[in-house]
């Protein structure tokens, strides 16, 4: 029968989203918040395909109040496929219960260290199937 497909003919496209990654670490009492640290995390999430999500670029103005950033971030954090924790995480308020909500939400956290890198990957390859 012939086909009455627009697509017929045409070559598929399959577009495969890109995980976004929220990098959560320390930024209180650190210098420039951290930027430099997460920035570099950030390169190195970009080099496999993820997608950084940067708490830096929430939108809010520095100058609001911690609150107004922590609400801002985990509105942002929930929006995401997975959290990265940088190390010195778990002694940061912020961070902390940025880990909590990711969990409690079942959003995959992921560890800086040793194998981090490769965790992500094979998660990444395991949800595509």
């Amino acid at each position: 029968f012939p086909s009455h497909d627009s697509t017929a003919g045409k070559p598929l496209t399959i577009l495969i989203m890109k995980k976004r990654i929220y990098i959560s670490g320390p930024m209180s009492d650190m210098p420039e918040l951290n930027r430099h640290k997460i920035e570099e995390m950030a390169s190195h999430l970009r080099s496999p395909g993820f997608l950084p999500v940067i708490p830096h670029d929430n939108g809010l103005p520095i100058t609001s109040t911690y609150n107004a950033h922590m609400v801002r971030d985990i509105e942002i954090l929930l929006s995401c496929d997975g959290v990265v924790l940088l190390q010195g995480w778990n002694k940061s308020r912020g961070a902390l219960i940025e880990a909590f909500v990711a969990d409690q939400m079942q959003i995959p956290l992921f560890y800086e260290g040793k194998t981090y890198e490769q965790d992500m990957i094979d998660w990444d390859r395991s949800t595509q199937k």
